[in-house]
């Protein structure tokens, strides 16, 4: 569940900025699909008129900060280092480090409060607490207990609810064994054909009637009249192309009741139904009344495919697992280097060693980490008269990242929304000159902007990003840490959307850097494959080299030839076709 940070362990005084890390004990998907990365980081954000701060989401600190948690009914929470960090003016810090459950602090499942007591926390800093400081943390606990106090009294009654759930689920179990006595399954020696599907076998009770067929293409039929206890009601005879059974090996109903737990399809099985000749359940009804089937639901007791669930981010949920199928869009991010700066661009040679799967590049020469983030996650944008007008283009007065801008002349655009208005952010470099446009895709009424609009890119909800961020930050001595900002910005976005997964490449280094540069490079690999273990690759190894690429790949300092370029895809398709990706 999404829940909102609320709560400030260590604030006293009146800080300048703060910060807040949640460090996962490992990757927490709730029962929504939401997947939470195992580092967050947030922003404190000032309070007005004598309010207390709070927390802020880190690309946007003006909008509430949210963070995964698990709620009533979802998979057991993980546990989280709680690192806060407070400076003033004078330059003191006061810190708080402590470990904590990610279990949301209300029902609802809406609000996370962190600095709720669980297990010791320790402080450093010199400033103490003040008298302020202890009369809320006074009036905080004694909120806390009439909270606890009601949260008790609600799980009383949530049990309540669930004792009679039960309750209805058993009813309905009893009603539909009691209506399926007598059903036994029946094989043609010729098959025969109901509409245009020919049948070799199907499922009929004690009059004959058949409520399942199972057609000589090993798929599961329902006829247009079949009814179980009312859940098996459909408007025409309907192939569950999930469901494959080998009709031929039907044997009769199991009357016996199972002596321990069963599961089929990850349902409990109140009753085994129809077993093949090794003895392997092939149709089963299950504790709550649904019809199961090897590899999926036949159909539930309220009249729809309840077993499948398409989430908002576009992934299937079958059976209550999660299904992550082969994407097949990559998507190419990075700077000159994967837009082939010097030969053949590496996701162009790509899309020939994967047939079928559609390459996308997002590149664009010169850009750092941090642009190159900002074209994911966005930015704030400034246009001309703080109005998006009716229709057309309005100039951009002022940029917060260059996510657009090139190192040489050229236009490049993104697809997004301003301030909630769809339409086109376009970026023309010229001479070192940056002209950015924004134009409102539909036309529509004026719309007031703030200083700062904030542009969201578009993104691919089904794709697998391909990460070569970061080599334009090598005369930084911040590169590492710049480099890790921007890179957790780029997969919480994709994660945010749904996508759990990605490619990510070493950063090469230049025939011109200096000591000091290639250090820094090599700091910053470890720190992409410590950060990113199971994503992260070497593309020397690609290139048949150790540090320094190869002289006959290169067309520079830096950039590849078409060879060197054909050695990363080679590479890439491997890694993906390796991992099944």
């Amino acid at each position: 569940m999404k829940a909102k940070l609320i709560g400030m362990s260590a604030y006293q005084g009146t800080p300048v900025s703060g910060t807040l890390r949640i460090y996962r004990a490992g990757r927490y998907e709730d029962g929504q699909g939401n997947a939470a990365v195992r580092l967050e980081e947030f922003k404190w954000r000032a309070g007005t008129a004598g309010a207390r701060g709070s927390w802020g989401d880190p690309f946007n600190p003006a909008v509430d900060a949210y963070t995964i948690v698990s709620a009533a009914g979802e998979p057991a929470p993980v546990e989280g280092l709680f690192e806060e960090v407070f400076t003033y003016s004078d330059g003191s810090e006061r810190r708080s480090l402590y470990r904590k459950n990610l279990i949301a602090t209300n029902l609802a499942g809406t609000e996370f409060d962190y600095t709720e007591p669980q297990g010791v926390t320790t402080y450093s800093g010199s400033e103490p607490l003040t008298f302020q400081a202890a009369r809320d943390l006074l009036t905080e606990g004694t909120t806390k207990l009439a909270e606890m106090e009601q949260a008790l009294a609600d799980n009383a009654q949530a049990q309540a609810a669930n004792d009679e759930q039960q309750a209805q689920n058993n009813t309905t179990t009893a009603a539909a064994l009691a209506e399926i006595q007598g059903i036994q399954a029946r094989a043609y020696t010729t098959p025969i054909y109901v509409g245009s599907v020919s049948v070799s076998a199907a499922m009929v009770d004690a009059n004959d009637n058949a409520y399942l067929y199972f057609g000589t293409d090993g798929k599961t039929y329902l006829p247009a009249d079949a009814s179980v206890a009312g859940a098996l009601t459909v408007g025409s005879l309907n192939v569950l192309s999930a469901l494959s059974l080998a009709a031929a090996t039907i044997g009769t109903i199991n009357t016996t009741p199972d002596t321990a737990p069963l599961y089929l399809s990850g349902v409990q099985v109140a009753k085994s139904l129809a077993e093949d000749s090794a003895g392997t359940p092939a149709l089963a009804i299950g504790v709550d009344g649904r019809i199961l089937a090897p590899g999926g639901i036949v159909a539930p007791n309220i009249g729809s495919m309840e077993g499948m669930t398409r989430l908002s981010s576009g992934v299937w949920r079958i059976n209550g697992a999660l299904m992550v199928p082969k994407l097949d869009a990559i998507t190419c991010i990075g700077d000159s280097l994967t837009a082939g700066a010097g030969g053949t661009p590496y996701p162009t040679q790509l899309t020939a060693l994967l047939p079928g799967r559609t390459i996308t590049t997002n590149a664009i020469g010169g850009q750092g980490a941090q642009d190159i983030a900002a074209r994911i996650v966005g930015g704030g944008f400034t246009v001309a008269g703080n109005s998006i007008p009716a229709s057309g283009g309005v100039s951009v007065t002022r940029i917060g990242h260059n996510m657009l801008g090139a190192g040489g002349d050229g236009t490049y655009s993104r697809t997004g929304a301003l301030h909630g208005v769809p339409g086109t952010m376009t970026c023309v470099t010229s001479g070192g000159t940056y002209t950015y446009t924004f134009t409102r895709t539909t036309a529509g009424s004026a719309t007031a902007t703030p200083t700062s609009a904030w542009f969201s890119p578009d993104i691919d909800t089904e794709t697998l990003p391909i990460l070569w961020v970061g080599r334009n930050n090598a005369f930084a001595t911040t590169m590492a840490e710049d480099v890790r900002t921007a890179m957790r910005q780029i997969v919480s976005r994709f994660a945010q959307v749904g996508v759990q997964r990605a490619l990510v490449l070493s950063l090469l280094e230049a025939t011109t850097d200096d000591q000091a540069a290639r250090d820094r490079i090599r700091a910053t690999n470890r720190m992409l494959g410590a950060e990113y273990p199971n994503w992260y690759v070497d593309t020397h190894l690609w290139l048949g080299a150790s540090d320094m690429t190869p002289p006959e790949l290169l067309v520079d300092n830096v950039h590849l030839n078409t060879t060197g370029y054909g050695l990363i895809a080679q590479g890439a398709a491997g890694e993906i076709t390796r991992r099944g990706w």
